[in-house]
């Protein structure tokens, strides 16, 4: 598959969100709002490709050799929470502004699905070390292009005239359907005549 293909497909055809359901917790909870969808949506996005980097380079240099392919999930999941922790002690110390801006979206971001669907997504792809980069990234912009819109639309309905019974968390959920299935336009076979 082309780059721009593996683009497609991660932001579009396999959003985690949509198409998986991975990740939507902080979506219908904490990220209600514009401005705090885009700073979990990134955060998340930079610990999915880091994750996904280092899982790659697991799975083929040593859970592939030894036949420990069973390990993965767990070897995943060591991996989201130490390098979430560590890029997170990381950036308080080089780069305290970015931390107060950033840092308190990491424990959401460690703890998001949506991270570590992205990595298995990726890594059951069999997707080379460049594809998986640019795979995870596309997940990521997918991830933060949902969490905006869900955000954008929370923040009209919360004006509107919606039902008691419908406000909250079920309105966003009806509104995350919505989207999959305007995404769900953009299937294979489309792409596949688009791009070749």
């Amino acid at each position: 598959m082309t780059y721009l293909g593996i683009i497609f497909t991660g932001v579009l055809v396999n959003n985690v969100v949509l198409s998986y359901f991975l990740g939507i917790g902080p979506l219908v909870t904490a990220s209600r709002r514009r401005g705090v969808a885009l700073p979990v949506g990134i955060v998340s996005t930079v610990l999915a490709t880091l994750v996904t980097l280092f899982a790659w380079m697991a799975r083929a240099w040593i859970l592939v050799p030894l036949g420990l392919e069973s390990f993965e999930i767990v070897i995943v999941l060591f991996l989201s929470f130490g390098l979430g922790h560590y890029l997170g002690l990381l950036v308080e110390r080089r780069a305290p502004r970015i931390f107060i801006r950033f840092g308190r979206y990491l424990p959401i971001a460690m703890v998001n699905s949506g991270v570590v669907g992205t990595v298995l997504v990726v890594q059951h792809s069999a997707y080379s070390f460049p594809q998986a980069l640019v795979a995870a990234i596309a997940a990521g912009v997918g991830l933060i292009l949902v969490s905006y819109l869900l955000a954008t639309i929370s923040e009209q309905l919360e004006i509107e005239a919606v039902p008691e019974r419908l406000r909250g968390a079920p309105i966003v959920l009806i509104s995350a359907g919505l989207i999959a299935m305007a995404f769900y336009a953009f299937d294979h076979v489309f792409l596949r005549n688009i791009l070749g």
